[in-house]
């Protein structure tokens, strides 16, 4: 296959993969628990419906949190554009392709990673786009622990799969080398 034959279906003008955030994220997760909680303390108003109550409003408020949380990001639109510029990042300056060394397709126990490697001396932006109460600097920590560098594209929480990322850095990529790597192991 040709580059010329990549298409991409979020692709915007000028030829560019623009990524956001997935529709289907922690919010959704905690708002279908809060549901099942809910249900579970409606049948019985036992000695133990006090405790479930307060489970429930805590499943409630975690649930608020995340939505709000999760909404912030997702109107903000494009959070990575991946150009025959380099890797842009929101609120980033952009990161050309020069600069980055290889992008590893890899895993860390069962989640898929599009790893960006730089090239010595150059810092790469960190992203995580849902942090759900957690601070930016303890994220991008755990982020270079557990996989060696802070740009880490996870499908899982975008609304693109890892094939279309790597599509787009070998057509935009100015030959940077993509590598398949088995599961890594933190640390």
């Amino acid at each position: 296959m040709g580059d010329e034959e990549i298409t991409f279906p979020f692709q915007g003008p000028g030829g560019r993969l623009e990524i956001g955030v997935s529709r289907w994220s922690t919010p959704h997760v905690l708002g279908i628990l809060c549901v099942a909680n809910v249900v579970w303390l409606l049948p019985d108003y036992g000695s133990g419906w006090k405790t479930r109550a307060f489970v429930s409003a805590l499943f409630g408020l975690a649930w608020f949190v995340a939505y709000r949380e999760y909404r912030q990001v997702r109107d903000k639109g494009t959070l990575v554009r991946i150009d025959a510029a380099g890797v842009t990042v929101l609120g980033e300056p952009t990161v050309p392709w020069a600069d980055i060394s290889r992008v590893l397709l890899t895993s860390r126990s069962t989640t898929e990673g599009v790893v960006f490697i730089a090239r010595p001396g150059v810092r790469l932006p960190f992203f995580q786009p849902l942090m759900f109460l957690q601070r930016r600097e303890v994220v991008a920590r755990r982020r270079i622990k557990d996989w060696g560098t802070p740009l880490v594209l996870v499908p899982a929480g975008l609304d693109i799969p890892a094939r279309l990322i790597v599509d787009a850095v070998r057509c935009f990529g100015d030959g940077v080398p993509v590598e398949s790597e088995g599961p890594r192991t933190a640390g």
